[in-house]
């Protein structure tokens, strides 16, 4: 009978390791995705500063194209300001 109790408790409570682990890897996969846009959006701005001294229209379209990107991936406002992302 013990076994019985032991082997449903076991069963019930294998959902709720599942549901923290996938919790766990969502959260995980947001933070990469936003450290990967953060980045991305310092690595286009110095690209376009760089632009800025040999005039290069194509360098200044890629980081507003990586301020839409970076705004969609929910970077907050302050920093994508910092980087010249406009509203």
């Amino acid at each position: 009978m013990k076994k019985a109790i032991v082997a449903v408790l076991l069963v019930a409570s294998l959902p709720a390791f599942a549901q923290s682990d996938m919790l766990e890897r969502d959260r995980q996969l947001y933070e990469s995705k936003l450290a990967k846009a953060e980045r991305d959006l310092a690595f286009d701005r110095a690209f376009c500063d760089l632009a800025r001294r040999n005039p290069s229209t194509a360098a200044c379209e890629r980081l507003q194209k990586t301020c839409i990107h970076a705004l969609e991936s929910g970077v907050e406002d302050g920093v994508r300001r910092s980087y010249g992302c406009k509203n």
